[in-house]
């Protein structure tokens, strides 16, 4: 996992992932550069997860070995639920408090940290706390490519950007700043605040 990935990890935590945005904040604000943060909020995270895709991602980042993997498909990937009393295999979702689901989670959002760990660390920064992500850039035409970035890999991973959630929020040190003259970019709102 990467190092700003914070929830479910042995050692980490909120409190962690809340110094690493403010560390950067503050600086930013020493160095007088306005920021754009980005806070991305999925609809139904865990209900969405392509089980098939998670297989391939244990498999790839080497999570399990190969008996642990097929007892995992066995435990949580072969979900039977019951529709107007039929048994329908489900090929989506990992069970919510399930002691596996947190780690499952993990990897399945991995890759999409590494893509956004490839920006400059000085332009970008991406935190991630459970299906919690946040992203401080420098610019707002950096902040449009994260934004298409995170875009391409929800539409490429089963998840639904939830939009009305999510929010961009600009910081300048500035006294008068005005900051972006858009309301909103790709449907996400511009926001004075965030909660």
């Amino acid at each position: 996992m990467t190092k700003t990935s914070y929830g479910f990890r042995e050692g980490r935590g909120i409190e962690d992932a809340r110094l690493f945005l403010l560390s950067k904040l503050t600086t930013h604000r020493k160095e007088k550069r306005p920021v754009y943060i980005v806070f991305f909020d999925l609809v139904s995270a865990y209900d969405n997860v392509n089980l098939v895709r998670l297989r391939e991602l244990l498999r790839e980042f080497n999570v399990f070995d190969e008996t642990q993997i097929q007892l995992w498909e066995w435990l949580a990937i072969n979900q039977v639920v019951m529709m107007g009393g039929e048994m329908v295999e489900t090929t989506n979702g990992i069970p919510q408090g399930s002691t596996l689901a947190p780690g499952m989670w993990n990897v399945y959002m991995h890759p999409l940290m590494l893509l956004l760990l490839n920006y400059d660390s000085e332009k970008a920064s991406p935190d991630q706390f459970a299906d919690d992500l946040a992203s401080i850039m420098t610019s707002w035409n950096l902040t449009r490519e994260v934004i298409r970035t995170f875009e391409k890999w929800c539409s490429e991973n089963n998840m639904t950007p939830n939009r009305k959630k999510s929010g961009i929020m600009y910081l300048d040190w500035k006294p008068n700043s005005k900051g972006p003259e858009e309301k909103e970019l790709y449907g996400y709102p511009v926001v004075r605040e965030y909660k």
